[in-house]
């Protein structure tokens, strides 16, 4: 009753890993550097086994990466100029726009995951070994803590 759920989770990480990836091959041959982030891809593929025990390992993982990612784009609004992002966009239009959509992608494919994933045919699960941390709201607050953390750090006159 968990594999079909489990195995769309798979699925949907995977081609929008391979989505990001052609995405991030296709810059690579414009700025000649490639940065790939490979978390999305690896919980697909895990995903797709249909293991109750990958998936209470994905849902607080994508639950903070959900946090840490709203929190990096408050503090990028928060503290970057306007017009520095319009230079931005006139500048490198096509790369800009393609991160902004990509960045959103990402954050909304790791609250959809944690959604997924917090259904009772999956979190319900007797042998869930449930610690203070697998919840997912903890783990969300956790990644925006995290984040806010470093950016304190990072800026001391803050």
């Amino acid at each position: 009753m968990h594999k079909p759920i489990l195995r769309r989770v798979g699925l949907v990480l995977l081609l929008a890993s391979l989505l990001q990836l052609a995405w991030t091959a296709y810059l690579a041959t414009l700025s000649h550097s490639f940065s790939f982030d490979f978390t999305f891809l690896v919980a697909g593929i895990a995903m797709m086994f249909g293991s109750l025990s990958y998936a209470h390992y994905v849902r607080p993982l994508s639950a903070f990466v959900a946090g840490a990612l709203l929190t990096v784009a408050v503090h990028w609004i928060a503290t970057e100029p306007l017009s520095a992002l319009m230079g931005e966009m006139r500048v490198h239009m096509l790369q800009a726009l393609g991160d902004l959509v990509s960045y959103v992608l990402m954050t909304l494919l790791a609250v959809w995951t944690a959604r997924e994933l917090s259904r009772p045919e999956i979190a319900d699960d007797p042998a869930n070994p449930m610690t203070f941390w697998t919840t997912p709201w903890v783990a969300f607050a956790g990644g925006i803590a995290l984040c806010s953390v470093v950016f304190l750090l990072g800026h001391p006159e803050a």
